[in-house]
């Protein structure tokens, strides 16, 4: 792995302050910082972002300023109503940009479903897909990264084109969790990453339990970089 790190305050220095400085309490890069490790985290509401950023203040303040604490969940509405957001689009877009470059990691998104919500064109570097199928390597071969539509695969929307995927992430959308799909990712090899929703409501009841008893243990003596492997049941009661 490379030695450089890209810290991801730097690359929200440059954001534009839609705030008057009179209310300015809070250092405008402290801000969407939080509420990406929140959105990480899990969180899906400015209440969860507000209770993430007080239960993990202490960790925040080693890189963050923090002037006066978390700011309320108020405060985080109103500043990420204001923002441009195709200026915060092409923040995010340079910070996991460089977390790859750091990382050594080429990510490889299928179906580009990350941004179904994002109207075309308001997220710099990030595009809306409208084609059903499509690739986008977002490092490589420069900070836009490019994107490729590929053919649909007939017998599953989903299934990865043939890529030379060795030491890439491929992360596909709910209706690509499929052992097959898993499979030819790693004869590729690739590493993946497969969203899983009620379509398959066993696998996803083992995937929330799991998570319920990591999280009631606090993540006790779980290493962060260690993997966990999720293993679910087949309908007669042996591991899949």
């Amino acid at each position: 792995m490379p030695k450089q790190d890209a810290p991801i305050t730097r690359y929200f220095a440059d954001l534009p302050d839609p705030r008057m400085d009179r209310t300015k309490k809070h250092s405008l890069g402290d801000i969407p910082v939080i509420t990406l490790c929140a959105v990480v985290a899990g969180t899906d509401s400015w209440e969860e972002v507000e209770a993430f950023g007080e239960a993990k203040a202490d960790w925040l303040r080693t890189f963050l300023a923090l002037p006066n604490g978390i700011p309320s969940h108020g405060t985080f509405y109103r500043v990420f109503s204001r923002l441009d957001p195709q200026a915060f689009g092409k923040c995010v877009a340079d910070w996991m940009a460089g977390v790859c470059e750091v990382a050594g990691l080429r990510h490889v998104a299928v179906d580009g479903k990350a941004v179904r919500s994002a109207p075309e064109g308001h997220v710099q570097r990030v595009p809306a897909p409208r084609q059903c199928v499509g690739r986008r390597e977002p490092p490589d071969p420069g900070p836009g990264g490019r994107r490729r539509r590929v053919a649909r695969d007939r017998r599953h929307p989903r299934n990865p084109p043939v890529l030379d995927l060795k030491g890439a992430l491929v992360t596909i959308d709910a209706a690509g969790c499929q052992k097959e799909i898993a499979k030819q990712i790693r004869n590729q090899g690739g590493h993946y990453l497969l969203a899983v929703n009620g379509n398959q409501p066993t696998l996803q009841a083992a995937v929330h339990a799991e998570f319920d008893w990591l999280i009631e243990a606090d993540f006790v003596g779980l290493p962060y970089d260690e993997a966990i492997r999720m293993r679910r049941l087949s309908d007669n009661g042996q591991p899949v």
